[in-house]
């Protein structure tokens, strides 16, 4: 009998967590599927067990542990996350999703790449699979979720972001300098945004004088972000909006992630900037350092609204599926892990 058989299991439990914190996953792993034999500990154990399985490298495991976490505790994220958690007392009914078994930028068979419990991240959605299976393509070097909701605009639609409750003040300095370049760059004074959220922005767009307008899908924001700056803010999904009018400057912020069909989200960009338009987007890079540092650290990997994580690489494919091209790259200051990418129409 090995000495951790020997222990209670309050007390391998506390060991085991111990053994996580400090790094030593072969040996916490041992102790968590001991404890997945005592009934009270289950389905922390389960929970566990996904996670240090997936830092392994075995997905399938890890997908099997948190599914059975679940399914031994429908009340596990009382357990597992903060009190102040929107999502904190939710009790886990499995919701209807849709598969995505091959890469929704170039319809290749996508490989499991790594699996999480997305509602540790502070804005879980009800209605989403808080167990989240991801897949990589190695044609696109592209990583998508496995699944998405039935009704997934609904969900957008009544739902919101707690990181998107406050505006960011802070980051009005750092977005000022990326207006005043995509200004200069454009040469042009009318400004579309795509996902307004809390209005940074778009803010700063007004406050450079720009003729500003956007859309956003839920009303809350959209209707709040209107009301502070007096702008036309429309509602629903950008893919439905319809518009004669051309954009000098487009924006897509931290929104091209959520898109269930990203290169039809850029097609109608590109549609909508004027001849010597300027899309800038931001969106989270799996292959950025930040993340890579991270590794399975990284929150991007647990937001249960992002249905891609791009690379770089996938990125340029998918504007170039669109007819843009990429301009320039940077480092987000704003979103850790993000790149900032400004692209023009291949003719312009």
């Amino acid at each position: 009998m090995s000495s951790a058989e020997q222990l209670e299991p309050n007390q391998l439990l506390n060991r085991a967590e111990q053994l996580l914190q400090s790094g030593n996953d072969p040996d916490a792993l041992k102790h968590y599927q001991l404890l997945v034999n005592f009934p009270e500990f289950s389905a922390i154990a389960h929970f566990r067990l996904g996670e240090v399985l997936n830092r392994i490298g075995d997905i399938s495991g890890s997908l099997q542990a948190h599914r059975k976490a679940f399914e031994t505790c429908p009340e596990l994220m009382s357990k597992i996350t903060p009190k102040e958690f929107k999502h904190h007392t939710y009790i886990y009914q499995a919701p209807i999703q849709l598969p995505t078994p091959t890469c929704p930028l170039c319809q290749q068979p996508g490989s499991e790449h790594s699996c999480y419990n997305t509602s540790t991240y502070l804005d879980f959605a009800p209605g989403f699979d808080p167990v989240r299976l991801w897949l990589f393509c190695t044609s696109c070097s592209h990583i998508f979720a496995s699944h998405r909701p039935e009704n997934l605009e609904e969900i957008l639609r009544v739902t919101e972001m707690g990181t998107l409750e406050e505006p960011d003040v802070g980051a009005c300095p750092g977005l000022g300098q990326i207006m005043q370049r995509l200004i200069a760059e454009s040469n042009g004074l009318s400004f579309f945004e795509v996902g307004v959220g809390s209005g940074e922005m778009i803010g700063v767009a007004c406050e450079f004088q720009l003729e500003a307008s956007g859309i956003e899908i839920r009303p809350d924001y959209a209707r709040r972000v209107a009301e502070t700056f007096s702008i036309p803010i429309h509602i629903g999904d950008f893919l439905q909006f319809n518009s004669d009018e051309k954009f000098d400057i487009l924006c897509m912020g931290d929104v091209l992630e959520h898109f269930i069909d990203p290169h039809l989200a850029l097609q109608k960009a590109a549609d909508l900037l004027s001849k010597n338009g300027i899309l800038w987007i931001s969106t989270p890079n799996f292959d950025s350092a930040y993340c890579r540092l991270l590794a399975d650290k990284d929150p991007m990997w647990r937001v249960c609204e992002h249905l891609h994580f791009f690379s770089f690489q996938s990125l340029k494919k998918a504007l170039d599926k669109a007819g843009l091209k990429a301009v320039r790259y940077e480092v987000s200051s704003k979103y850790r892990g993000s790149m900032e990418v400004t692209c023009r129409k291949k003719d312009s």
